[in-house]
């Protein structure tokens, strides 16, 4: 959504409205749950896990926060949002806060 687009293009944004968003797709409801539930991952090698979670580290946001920094941000998301808790919003807006970010709640 916003995220993934403002932060993997930047230079194309004048800014960025996140309503109500998930900062990353692992995270999104039942997206990908093999890295949570599958208890056979206990017995891969260290090294081929490693390569595995790095191929979906691209979708969480919240490692690029840096790359808002000079673009005005909004976020907004509704306290009884049951569908996106709250708290995914409020942290993606402290994250980028940390990095600098002018970030605006509604």
């Amino acid at each position: 959504g916003a995220w993934g687009m403002g932060m993997h293009h930047p230079d194309k944004a004048l800014g960025v409205a996140a309503l109500s968003g998930w900062w990353d797709r692992e995270s999104y409801a039942d997206a990908n749950i093999l890295f949570d539930l599958d208890t056979q991952l206990s017995f891969l090698e260290p090294s081929l896990r490693a390569v595995l979670e790095s191929c979906i580290v691209d979708h969480d946001s919240s490692h690029m926060g840096q790359n808002l920094k000079g673009l005005p941000v909004v976020v907004r998301t509704g306290q009884e949002d049951q569908g996106v808790p709250p708290w995914h919003s409020r942290r993606m807006g402290r994250l980028l806060r940390e990095h600098g970010v002018q970030v605006t709640y509604t």
